[in-house]
């Protein structure tokens, strides 16, 4: 899990939601803007019409938290990004949602 001051807050979603720019890829679509902090800060979003159960949309949104976690090296330090899974990443193996999901983080362009 991101710590704290690594997730977005409800505010900052629905500013996101309002005023962010928007990306999407395959598997993934994303609203983001820029920050004035010095570390990115995400959400991950997975609609119940990806998978209907809770466990699984918590564990695929797990997933993503983890791999976020395990790159912040690697991610732009200026952004706050919501990141909605689409369908296709759904079916992924852990190892292909990772490399997808970096691409994906690492195009934009806050």
């Amino acid at each position: 899990m991101l710590s704290k001051n690594q997730r977005l807050t409800r505010k900052r979603i629905e500013y996101l939601f309002k005023k962010g720019k928007r990306q999407t890829t395959p598997s993934f679509a994303m609203t983001f803007t820029r920050n004035d902090q010095p570390f990115a800060r995400f959400s991950v979003v997975v609609s119940t019409k990806i998978h209907p159960l809770a466990v699984n949309r918590n564990r695929l949104r797990r997933q993503c938290y983890e791999i976020i976690r395990t790159h912040l090296t690697h991610i732009p330090s200026n952004i706050d990004a919501i990141i909605t899974v689409r369908s296709e990443a759904s079916k992924l193996p852990f190892e292909e949602l990772s490399k997808r999901l970096i691409e994906a983080i690492n195009t934009l362009k806050a």
